[in-house]
Formats: C-alpha cells, sequence, structure tokens
C-alpha cells in the first residue's frame, strides 16, 4: 500500500471458508455400500471476525520505510451432516465392526494470527518488501455418533490445537496509483515456523451387553510453512478516510487437522498418534475502512 507519511489504521469484517482439502474417511461401510463420507459433508460454512491493523509511513532516504501491525481472526468455519453407512460399518484402520447405523457428524476450525512486518520502498513505493514475525493459532474440532437402536450407539471426538510462531518475507505491488482514487494493491508472504501442536480424542460406545470408553492424547513440536496472499481494492473517499475490498487466501502445510487424520480408528483405539502433517487452505472476503492522520 503506497501510503504518503504519518500513522494509520484500519478496521474490517472478515469471512473465510475452508477448501475441500480433507481425503480421510470418518467410516468404511463393508460390503456394495456407497465410499467413505469425510467430515466436510460437501463443504464448509463461512467463519467470520474481525480484521484490525495499525502502521506507520515514513518513506525518507532509511532503509525502513515503515511498518504494519495486523490482527485477524476467524470462527465457525466448519460444517454437520449425516449419512446412512448402508452396511456394517468400521472405523478406517479398525477391525471393530459396527452394525449399519445413522452417523451424524460435525467439524469446526478457528483461526487467530497476529503479525508485524516492515517494510522496504524497492520502486517508487510501488513495489515494497516485507519481512517480519508472526503467531498464528489454528485450532480444530471432529465429532461425530452412530445410532444403529435405541440403545446401541458409539461416539467420538477430536480436537487439535496448532501454535505456530516465526519469520515470514513477502512483498506488495501497487499496480494502479497516481491521480487516481482507486489503487489495486497485491500482497504476497510466505515463511517457516515452529509448530507446537496437540491433541486428544476419545470415543464411547454403548450396547445391551457392553460399554467401551477410549481417551488419548499427543503433542510434537515440527516445522511448518504458512503462507498468505491478498489482493486488494482501495478507493480514497476524502484525504483521510479509505474503503477496501479485499479477496485473501491463507495456506497452512504441516499442522494437525482434526478432519483429516489417517485411519481414524487406530487413532480411536490408541494405536497411533496424531497426525501433524497435515494442511488447511482458507479463502474470502475482507471489507473494511481506513484512516490516515
Amino acid at each position: 500500500m503506497t501510503d504518503p507519511p504519518g500513522w494509520w489504521s484500519s478496521v474490517g469484517f472478515i469471512a473465510m471458508t475452508r477448501s475441500l482439502y480433507e481425503t480421510n474417511p470418518l467410516f468404511d461401510p463393508i460390503g456394495d455400500s456407497p465410499a467413505w463420507y469425510d467430515g466436510t459433508f460437501g463443504g464448509y460454512q463461512w467463519g467470520t471476525g474481525l480484521d484490525l491493523r495499525v502502521g506507520y509511513r515514513d518513506p525518507s532516504d532509511r532503509f525502513i520505510d515503515g511498518w504494519e501491525a495486523r490482527y485477524f481472526g476467524i470462527d465457525g468455519a466448519g460444517n454437520t451432516g449425516w449419512a446412512n453407512t448402508g452396511s456394517d460399518w468400521t472405523f478406517p484402520g479398525d477391525a471393530q465392526v459396527w452394525p449399519q447405523s445413522i452417523f451424524r457428524a460435525g467439524i469446526d476450525s478457528r483461526v487467530q494470527s497476529v503479525e508485524w512486518n516492515v517494510q522496504h520502498d524497492a520502486e517508487r513505493a510501488t513495489f515494497t518488501w516485507l519481512a517480519g514475525f508472526r503467531w498464528l493459532q489454528f485450532d480444530d474440532y471432529l465429532w461425530g455418533s452412530a445410532t444403529s437402536s435405541p440403545d446401541e450407539a458409539v461416539a467420538f471426538q477430536v480436537s487439535t490445537a496448532n501454535t505456530l510462531y516465526g519469520g515470514q518475507g513477502g512483498f506488495s505491488i501497487a499496480i494502479v496509483k497516481d491521480n487516481t482514487p482507486l489503487e489495486v494493491d497485491v500482497r504476497l508472504k510466505g515463511g517457516l515456523y515452529a509448530n507446537s501442536s496437540s491433541g486428544d480424542w476419545g470415543m464411547t460406545a454403548v450396547s445391551p451387553s457392553n460399554w467401551l470408553s477410549r481417551r488419548g492424547a499427543d503433542s510434537a513440536t515440527e516445522l511448518a510453512f504458512v503462507g498468505d496472499f491478498e489482493f486488494s481494492f482501495v478507493y480514497r473517499i476524502t484525504e483521510r478516510w479509505s474503503a477496501a475490498l479485499s479477496y485473501e487466501a491463507l495456506w497452512l502445510q504441516g499442522v494437525a487437522v482434526a478432519g483429516d487424520q489417517s485411519e481414524l480408528g487406530r487413532l480411536l483405539s490408541n494405536a497411533t498418534g496424531l497426525s501433524s502433517s497435515e494442511a488447511a487452505w482458507f479463502s474470502g472476503l475482507n471489507v473494511g475502512m481506513r484512516f490516515r492522520w
């Protein structure tokens, strides 16, 4: 963004949804019944939240021409649904057979991000290098139940938490400027992060002759990648006020995703630990107002 010298701040509303990245099944029917059913149930709802930014520009003869701090968070990017298993079924990777059931499940996720970046203008403020730090929290929750009769059912849940912190770099390009109230800004950033991931899971099954309860937990610290892309239209209303509309995409690689654990049955039976090498992709729109003083 080619802001003139001085302070600026903005308040926005952000709405993002997740891509259909999950491919691992929640249950495997036995025989010729339809194939597996995953936790997205055909798509995700929109998660919403606030986008808050503040920055300072001083494009004088120095290496750092400005800085920007940003917080945004979204909640509610999930979905719910149900399916008839069509036959007896198993959890993937587990030998326990369950009778034909009505299978219900839901997934929900939350993202919070805080970042700080310095700016260095490379070409008349139309091309700006960015470098900084970021903290990002990505939480995911999956629940499900299968009922075959009033007195026979199984329920499960998987929750994961990812705390990422690290450095990032990138650039922004002002495509349209000079004597017009409209500016188009393209921004791309990426970086490597330490990811402290954790998760817990459980399963409870009841029948007229049996009751089963399992619990488990796991944690790991691994290297992750975070990349984001932003394409913005900024229209200057007055000398101090501007309106902004942006498309934004966020890519997380190397995270624990509750709805994408391979062989869910092995996880629920504690035969394996948490997989923290999955990916999540968010994209959506951001609309807000910017004030400069």
